[in-house]
């Protein structure tokens, strides 16, 4: 479930990409930036357990260890 890199063949799609990527930056909401700002400084103070946190939080996942077997790699 990874992302697709978006390719652009022409002048008139890099146009309307930026015009994508600009909107969304002036529509930066602050509710969402207070959240993200308050995330990143519980990671920053709290390490790898606020990381566990907050994907048992988001994701549903209790995870005992960020390293994955091998099998899971290949």
């Amino acid at each position: 479930m990874g992302a697709s890199m978006k390719q652009i063949h022409s002048k008139s799609e890099f146009n309307e990409f930026h015009g994508i990527l600009k909107r969304r930056a002036l529509g930066v909401n602050p509710d969402i930036q207070r959240t993200v700002a308050d995330i990143l400084q519980a990671v920053e103070q709290n390490g790898d357990e606020a990381v566990r946190d907050f994907t048992q939080r988001f994701d549903g996942i209790a995870l005992d260890s960020f390293r994955l077997p091998q099998e899971t790699i290949d």
